[in-house]
């Protein structure tokens, strides 16, 4: 990586090995930087990459660089306007979404294209800005380019729909838990016990009896039968999910294979905004629902809300953490003062 900030600055930066460290560390201990050690050229090498958050600081910092420029060069420049080009590219960068890989090649790719166009129109007679103004109109408005990349930029991949599924499974297995744990404190009636306003017809007390006859009623029995679907099912979806979210975060780490990383999509700390959101207003609604049960039907049926209640407590608590950090992240003075090179860099 040093050698090649040396070669792409002409030999102006020249940076001791000394400061490259602690600036990667730093930055991936702000979030912006992901790393991971891989096999190249025969060696084990500490391999660095943007974060999605990364990629949407450096996307921020690269417009920034871009209007500072054009100020600069309207300021001081006799005659000169603003660069139509960079104008150009600040507007596509608004509008494209994808991956922060695909976004900066795409740039890239446009300027590129841009450029060359505007050296063959001064070749021809054209003034430079002429020939930028002319290059922008024929490339196309930046929205139009934008769909027109929409549909080669990187899907969401099956793999992390079925990781993300399997989650929510864990999740739902972990209510399972809770709800095993309360039956065991409190009863199957306060878990899986009949709502207020519930009843039974002899019909049905008798077979639920047969199922269970050592349960001494038709109440009992009832609970003992709806324990599988309260609790069982839940915890056994559970485990099928740990088993599967393993299995996935195993082969994502043996095949060093990353998680697609999306500029543009959602802004930082949006998902867990969200998450914390509605994993706090499902707590409370089933909080209210665990108060209603336990006073109206005298705690029958409590368990079944209060289990969800209480995941989705924790889970409000995690996300909530998340997005805290992302905020003390985005927060703290110099969190992102250290532009990279989009290309991956190895130690």
């Amino acid at each position: 990586m040093i050698a090649a900030l040396r070669e792409r600055s002409a030999g102006e930066l020249i940076v001791p090995e000394g400061a490259v460290y602690p600036a990667l560390h730093r930055l991936e201990a702000a979030g912006l930087l992901g790393s991971f050690w891989a096999e190249r050229a025969g060696r084990r090498r500490r391999l660095y990459e943007l974060t999605a958050r990364g990629g949407s600081v450096l996307a921020d910092l690269q417009g920034e660089r871009r209007r500072f420029s054009t100020g600069v060069q309207a300021a001081v420049g006799v005659g000169v306007s603003a660069d139509p080009v960079e104008g150009y590219l600040d507007r596509l960068l608004g509008h494209l979404r994808g991956s922060a890989h695909d976004v900066r090649r795409i740039l890239s790719e446009a300027e590129e294209h841009l450029r060359d166009a505007t050296a063959e129109l001064v070749a021809a007679g054209a003034s430079e800005e002429q020939a930028q103004r002319r290059a922008v109109e024929r490339f196309g408005s930046p929205r139009t380019v934008a769909r027109r990349f929409s549909a080669c930029l990187a899907p969401v991949p099956p793999a992390a729909v079925a990781g993300e599924l399997a989650r929510v499974a864990v999740v739902l297995g972990g209510v399972g838990l809770v709800a095993e744990l309360l039956g065991r404190l409190f009863g199957a009636g306060f878990v899986a016990g009949a709502l207020p306003g519930v009843t039974y017809t002899p019909a049905r007390c008798a077979e639920f009896l047969e199922y269970f006859p050592d349960a001494g009623g038709c109440a009992q029995a009832a609970a003992l039968h709806h324990w599988g679907e309260v609790v069982e099912y839940r915890a056994a979806v559970g485990v099928v999910g740990a088993f599967v979210l393993g299995g996935f975060l195993l082969w994502r780490r043996r095949a060093d294979r990353q998680d697609p990383r999306y500029l543009g999509v959602l802004p930082d700390g949006f998902a867990a905004t969200v998450a914390t959101s509605l994993y706090g207003a499902i707590a409370a609604a089933l909080a209210v629902l665990s108060l209603d049960a336990f006073l109206v039907g005298g705690g029958d049926g409590t368990g079944q809300w209060l289990s969800g209640a209480i995941v989705a407590v924790a889970m409000a608590a995690v996300y909530g953490v998340s997005l805290y950090r992302t905020v003390l992240t985005r927060a703290r003075p110099g969190a992102a003062t250290f532009p990279l090179d989009p290309a991956r860099s190895s130690n």
